[in-house]
């Protein structure tokens, strides 16, 4: 039988003890610093991201998001914005029947420059595991918000609710280049171990 410490969720082996701040909830939550892999939000030359509507929310919805701004702003995540732009926020239903909140970045997305980081094929990659006998999963909690957005470049985020102004200080899920500055994040976290 392995030897474990306590965690707030189960037990984690002795052997990983140094890793344990990893597994902690707490330090899930907290504002990352500023990294090389922060989020730039480059816009085309001469454009200037819209102000977006402001879309009804059912009394549901409403709980939702005031507890949504509450914990983002407790956490760092946001803060209130002053800025000149603004997107709207609305909320699409999960399988669960729970409430996941967007952000209607459309209009800030036509005029971001993308870029040009290659995403992996899903067949190349299964390709790859063909014959392996080990296989590693990571479950990250609300990933995108483990990158800070560039310094500067937060105003470019601001959306506006029914109660208030507030812009991201961490990428949000709904950003165009989303995707490419998280996989380049990972390649470079595991940039010994791929093939």
């Amino acid at each position: 039988m392995r030897e474990t410490i306590p965690a707030a969720h189960g037990h984690i082996p002795h052997a990983y003890a140094h890793f344990k701040e990893v597994f902690s909830e707490e330090g899930a939550a907290r504002l990352p610093s500023h990294q090389a892999w922060d989020c730039a939000i480059d816009l085309l030359p001469n454009a200037s991201p819209p102000w977006g509507r402001v879309y009804p929310l059912s009394l549901p919805e409403a709980k939702a998001m005031e507890d949504y701004i509450e914990a983002a702003l407790a956490v760092g995540h946001i803060w209130p914005s002053t800025s000149p732009v603004a997107a709207g926020f609305f909320f699409v239903g999960k399988k669960d029947g729970g409430l996941r909140p967007c952000i209607d970045y459309r209009g800030l997305n036509t005029i971001t420059i993308s870029y040009p980081y290659p995403l992996p094929l899903v067949p190349a990659a299964l390709e790859q595991l063909r014959g392996a006998r080990f296989f590693m999963m990571l479950d990250l909690r609300s990933t995108y918000n483990l990158v800070r957005i560039h310094k500067g470049d937060e105003w470019k985020t601001a959306f506006h609710t029914t109660h208030g102004h507030y812009e991201y200080r961490v990428m949000p899920f709904s950003l165009t280049n989303a995707p490419v500055v998280f996989q380049a994040l990972i390649n470079g976290v595991f940039q010994d171990l791929l093939g």
